[in-house]
């Protein structure tokens, strides 16, 4: 009686154990599944990464990766000459301008001075164009006296300046040694000015 009373009580424990077991069950295969399926993406993300990595580079690719890269240099090299020519060349062209404007300069002093020295020649012409009239209009023997103690640098212009028969009295009026001196000196003044041909004869009127 006991015995009997005993077994419909283990029933529903043996019932409770089964289901709880066909659970556990059912849970290990929903995690193996699961496992599976997050383990399937990994190997996939794994393969394209060994398909994508790069083959080991080759000897002739090396070779032609140094050859770039020399001619890379070699390049730059002469980009850097180019550029150094190009500034020499900019220098030189700067340094002959200076040099122009320094010919340019130094010619136009050169006409200045001359022009400077044509007209102090013409102003002392005049000068002594009036001085040579001055001499003219005096007496030979005052004239003679005057060019005896005369410095040749001047009395030679005067003298030459003057109409032929006015000095030749006054050559006639001074020292001899003072007369003979003047017309060697005359004549010497004649031939440093000759005049070419078809020109006037200066100092005879």
């Amino acid at each position: 009686m006991s015995g009997s009373a005993k077994r419909p009580q283990l029933m529903p424990v043996v019932i409770l154990a089964l289901t709880l077991f066909a659970l556990l069950k059912a849970n290990n295969v929903l995690i193996g599944f699961s496992a599976a399926d997050a383990a399937q993406p990994a190997s996939a993300d794994r393969e394209p990464a060994v398909a994508e990595a790069s083959p080991p580079a080759s000897p002739e690719s090396s070779a032609e990766k140094r050859l770039l890269e020399q001619l890379a240099e070699r390049r730059t090299l002469l980009e850097e000459r180019e550029t150094a020519i190009e500034t020499r060349e900019q220098l030189l062209k700067a340094m002959e301008r200076r040099v122009e404007e320094r010919f340019t300069a130094l010619d136009a002093r050169e006409a200045e001075i001359a022009a400077l020295e044509a007209e102090r020649l013409n102003q002392q012409k005049e000068e002594y164009a009036a001085l040579s009239s001055a001499y003219e209009r005096m007496k030979a023997r005052d004239a003679a006296q005057i060019f005896n103690s005369l410095d040749e640098e001047i009395l030679v212009p005067v003298a030459a300046g003057m109409r032929t028969q006015a000095l030749s009295g006054v050559l006639a009026e001074m020292a001899p040694d003072r007369a003979r001196r003047l017309t060697i000196l005359l004549a010497d003044h004649g031939k440093k000015t000759a005049p070419q041909a078809g020109s006037p004869i200066t100092g005879q009127r």
